[in-house]
């Protein structure tokens, strides 16, 4: 078997994530809620939705190398990230809150209100999750 570059991890270590990119990638659960509750996804997945508008504000800071909305209808978004250390998800959940100035996320639904949206850092996980 062919021996691979690893910049970030050790491949001897459990639990130790192993990466072949520059930067540790970081995992985050994040539910997207406005002040009356989960928000629905349903209309905002395709061009120019809310979702995308959230993901071109994040694109600002880090680099999004994975997605996935695992419910479209409470919100549940799992992504993965390439980001500066610094970078948590305290960031993550402000920028979503903060969207639009304040005023929500405008996609195909007027004013996407995520004011009280929660970001977790969840790590890698996806064997028998």
């Amino acid at each position: 078997m062919a021996d691979f570059y690893r910049v970030n991890g050790s491949a001897g270590s459990l639990g130790s994530f192993v990466s072949f990119i520059g930067k540790t990638p970081k995992c985050y659960g994040i539910r997207l809620a406005g002040a009356d509750g989960a928000r629905d996804l349903t209309n905002e997945m395709g061009v120019n939705g809310a979702l995308g508008g959230i993901f071109r504000q994040l694109s600002a800071n880090a680099t999004i190398l994975a997605y996935q909305v695992e419910n479209n209808t409470t919100a549940n978004v799992s992504i993965m990230l390439e980001a500066p250390n610094d970078f948590t998800a305290t960031n993550i959940r402000d920028i979503i809150r903060n969207g639009g100035n304040g005023g929500g996320w405008y996609g195909n639904t007027t004013a996407f209100d995520c004011s009280s949206t929660l970001v977790t850092d969840t790590g890698f996980k996806l064997a028998y999750s």
